[in-house]
This record gives C-alpha cells, structure tokens and sequence, in this order.
C-alpha cells in the first residue's frame, strides 16, 4: 500500500478555448465538476490520473498528473441511512496542558455515523479523550467512522489518530480516509522539520500495519462529494502552490467547504497567507460561509480579505485560552475579532467542548462535558 503519492503539476496558458481543448485531446474521463466558474476534470490512464482545473481568477491552467497507487481514485457519493438523531458538528476542547496547538472536529450525522476532521496532538490520554468522545456519542457496537479528514501532516492534527488506530483497534470500523499530503521527494522538503516529515513516514507506517483495508482518498482541487447529509467542497491543496516553493508546511493545508442543512462551513487547517492569496481570486465571495474555522489556531494564517469573504456569522477557534488571549491583537484576528457580521467567537479552550446541532442558531450550542485526563 502507498499513503502518500507524488503529484507533478504543470502550469498551461490560460486563453479562451484552451481548456476544451485539452480536455478534448485526452481520454479516459472519469469525473467533471464546476464550482463558480471553475471547471475540473479527471481521467483516468492505465498507470496515471491526469486532473484539470481551469482558474479564470488566476488566469490559469493547472495539470495535475500523479501516479495510480492503491488508493481511491475519486471520492464516493455515501448515501444517508436511517435518521437516528439530528445532525450535529463538535467542537473538541484539547489538552493544552503540555502542548499550545491541536484540533479536533467531529461530525455525527444523522444516521449516527462520524466524520471525524483531524484529530489533535499525541499528548497523554489525546487519544483517549477521543474515545471517550465517541462513547458518549455511540455507547455500543463497533464505533462507525465513515470517513476520516486530515488538513496536513503536522503532529498537532493527528497525533492522536496514530495513537487511537492501534491502541482502540478492535472498536472502531473505518470506511475511508481522505487528505492529500506532499510528496517527500519534493527538493523543499529537506528544508521542512525532521518532525513533519518524520510524521508523515509514521503515518504510513501505520495506516500500512493498522488499517490495510481501509480506502485511501487523496483528494485534488474541485471534488465534490456528499457524505450523508453533508455536502463537501474541496477547494484548495498543496497543489494549487505550485510551482511556487512550499516554505511554511501549513501551506500544505486542504480546505473543505461543507455544506449541511443549507449551512456552509469553511475548515481552513492551518492555512497559511501565501496559499490564502492563491485561494482568495480564484473564489472570492463563494467563500462565504456561515461558520468558519480560524486558520492555524489564530497564530498568524489566513488573511483578512479570506475572512471578509467568508463573512461568516459563527467562528470557531480551535485554540487554547491561553493562546487566544495572546493573539487578539494580531492584525488579521483583531480584524476578525471586530467585524459586525459574526454573532459569536466560541474558543475551544474558553468554552469547552461544544455541540452545534443543524441548521444551527447563533447562541444554541451546547457544552458537553469531556474531562481532562
């Protein structure tokens, strides 16, 4: 099984006809999508996948070739089961006792499955609070994690998924994981920590011994895909930076728009500002959301023009209290922090873990109780 495939991205001149063109000259298509005036389009060889993206904003072709490992080609429509509850996102509140950074999201759709995003630092008992997350959610059986959504390959957004794929393996079934992570044969990679890419071989380490019969879905720019009730968007990875050096390992981040109930909800990861420059022309004002998550806890990612597309009502912050107090007077979140749009700053580490059901109204979240260990 390989975890991680290596993309090679090609830049062609963007003039009108172009893209028919070439799309017209290649065979074997298997997926088409628009999202605004965006177009993408993917075939599919005997030994590569070819993904296309027109960029009107950024005047721009992009021709993402990668090789056809084992691993899901496209991503799968999942169909709704029977309604069990209504649908639900959790904001989780980790253990920043040791470490400053981690996320956690995790959806319970309708039908009581999960769709976890991330999965926090591998900080003593991360893991375990993650179990016990699920237990409160889903007392009996097996735990039924759908799909599994990982932004980027840094220690603080899946530590904890390494831990809890061994050491809770006969309590979980996972259908599908999804993410696209840079290749480590890039040339900028030996600039990157030892620890990112360290992270990135004991993902595949583990995935391999723990979950060789899960499905790998390496996700491109412009795939749509409903998961239950949920609609996601994927609208940016590390392969919409090229050719561009990746200097910031955040900017590796992928971003999902997902849709529920009529909502939008905009996860950023740790978008950092060079790949937010990237986005932002290409969607502009699509970027509008009613909840989003802050980029990179509030450090220093995203920008301000992302967050004044996004508008958004509700923001979330994947932060320690500790940290959002340090940060406020960052430009860019003491921008977000003043606009009159949002109705509520819920922080994880100020409010705890919270419970937004769907369609969600500003003021009627709920705590719910998941104790440091």
């Amino acid at each position: 099984m390989k975890t991680i495939v290596a993309s090679k991205v090609t830049i062609l001149p963007y003039e009108a006809g172009a893209f028919d063109s070439i799309t017209a000259s290649l065979s074997g298509k298997v997926y088409e999508n628009t999202i605004g005036n965006n177009r993408f389009v993917t075939f599919k060889g005997d030994t590569t996948l070819t993904h296309l993206c027109e960029y009107p904003g950024r005047n721009e072709i992009r021709k993402v070739e990668c090789p056809l490992p084992a691993y899901e080609v496209l991503p799968s429509d999942i169909p709704c089961g029977e309604k069990k509850n209504e649908t639900a996102l959790y904001q989780i509140d980790l253990d920043n006792r040791r470490v400053n950074c981690g996320m956690t999201y995790i959806f319970q759709l309708a039908d009581g499955r999960f769709f976890i995003l991330d999965g926090g630092y591998f900080t003593f008992s991360e893991c375990d609070r993650l179990y016990t997350m699920l237990r409160k959610l889903q007392p009996e059986g097996k735990l039924n994690i759908v799909g599994w959504f990982f932004s980027h390959a840094h220690q603080d957004h899946f530590g904890a998924f390494l831990e809890f794929v061994s050491k809770y393996k006969n309590e979980y079934t996972i259908d599908t994981l999804y993410y696209t992570f840079p290749s480590l044969d890039l040339p900028e990679s030996v600039n990157w920590k030892q620890s990112d890419n360290a992270t990135m071989r004991e993902f595949d380490y583990t995935v391999c011994k723990y979950l060789p019969d899960v499905k790998l879905c390496f996700l491109h720019s412009g795939q749509s895909f409903n998961m239950g009730e949920l609609h996601i968007d994927v609208l940016f990875t590390h392969e919409d930076f090229y050719p561009d050096t990746i200097r910031s390992f955040n900017d590796t981040s992928t971003v999902l728009h997902i849709t529920v109930e009529g909502q939008k909800i905009l996860f950023l990861g740790d978008l950092h500002v060079q790949s937010c420059r990237k986005l932002e022309p290409v969607y502009g004002e699509l970027l509008k959301s009613y909840i989003i998550q802050v980029a990179h806890h509030g450090f220093n990612g995203s920008t301000v023009e992302t967050y004044e597309y996004a508008s958004p009502e509700v923001v979330l912050w994947p932060t320690a209290d500790y940290e959002f107090e340090r940060n406020t007077t960052r430009d860019v979140n003491a921008h977000l922090l003043a606009m009159t749009c949002v109705k509520e700053h819920i922080i994880a580490g100020v409010h705890g873990t919270r419970k937004f059901t769907f369609p969600y109204e500003v003021g009627t979240s709920e705590e719910i109780d998941l104790p440091k260990i």
